[in-house]
């Protein structure tokens, strides 16, 4: 919940009166924003399918979505896990742990699992579903798994030649640019082209 509930800023006062907004957007969210300002809420046809939609009707104070999607591929999981927030509730995902349901109003620590309620049955089978049909996830844990075994071979390879990681420019950087630091002399003569 705390990555899923970092706050977003936008100022321009010029634009939009200030308002706090309680619907969940994403950082996908930004780039149709951004599109959306920049081209005077014109519709843009994007050359391929982009994720996110605009946060400018919430800008305005008027009516958005309240919806975010995660995904974690990472440390710490053996499957890939998914959440869906949609207003108060979240739903969390993965093959090896089933669905989590929560209501996160009357239950912000997230501690009763309304998926196990007959009440909620229907709802958590469509959720489950949706994540289903939405991703391959065997398809996605084996790419992961490809990922950590070609990395842990570049590492031992690495390691054993004694190759860092790290970028290791060949030239000295703070020697190839014009810098306003540098005596007149040198950066006239720097500053030339072709070089003197």
């Amino acid at each position: 919940e705390h990555s899923a509930r970092v706050p977003l800023l936008v100022h321009c006062p010029q634009r939009f009166n200030p308002r706090r907004v309680s619907q969940a957007v994403s950082l996908v969210d930004l780039l149709p924003t951004l599109v959306d300002l920049a081209s005077d809420e014109k519709e843009f046809i994007y050359p391929t399918p982009i994720d996110g939609r605009t946060i400018v009707p919430h800008l305005y104070g008027q009516e958005g979505h309240d919806e975010v999607i995660g995904e974690y591929f990472a440390e710490g999981t053996d499957t890939p896990v998914f959440m869906i927030r949609r207003g108060n509730q979240k739903a969390i995902f993965s093959q090896s742990d089933d669905l989590k349901l929560f209501d996160l109003k009357y239950d912000p620590l997230e501690k009763d699992n309304l998926a196990l309620k007959d009440a909620f049955s229907e709802q958590a089978t469509g959720l489950r579903s949706e994540i289903l049909n939405q991703y391959d996830i065997d398809g996605l844990t084996d790419k992961v798994l490809e990922s950590q075994r070609r990395r842990a071979f570049l590492k031992n390879v690495m390691r054993q030649q004694g190759v860092a990681w790290d970028h290791d420019p060949v030239s000295q950087a703070k020697n190839s640019y014009v810098r306003n630091s540098m005596p007149i002399y040198e950066l006239e003569k720097r500053a030339r082209f072709p070089s003197v």
